[in-house]
């Protein structure tokens, strides 16, 4: 089960995400992500305080969105990982791809 709430903050465009990233759900984020590109939002804050599991999948959405944004000067931020979520962001080096903040305040 998974919830995605949009939302404007800080001239930003927020998905907030609550559950597990999984097969049965990126898709789901995948749309989410992919509505507000059609919107014209180029930088997108996805908002992780709530994401308890981020599977292959989950990374896979969040590569894809990231190469479609850098490619019109945008970008995917992550924001508020658990710390087992953000191992698995560590582990497979997207911390490296993806600009990481510890929560809202730092953006």
């Amino acid at each position: 089960m998974i919830e995605c709430t949009t939302s404007k903050e800080s001239g930003l465009a927020w998905l907030n995400i609550k559950g597990r990233i999984d097969t049965n759900t990126a898709p789901q984020v995948q749309k989410e992500l992919d509505d507000l590109i059609a919107a014209g939002e180029q930088k997108i804050v996805a908002n992780l305080e709530e994401v308890h599991y981020v599977s292959s999948a989950a990374l896979r959405v969040f590569l894809v969105t990231q190469k479609q944004l850098k490619r019109s000067g945008g970008e995917v931020i992550l924001c508020g990982a658990a710390p087992s979520v953000m191992e698995v962001f560590k582990l497979s080096g997207f911390d490296q791809i993806f600009r990481v903040m510890a929560g809202k305040e730092e953006i």
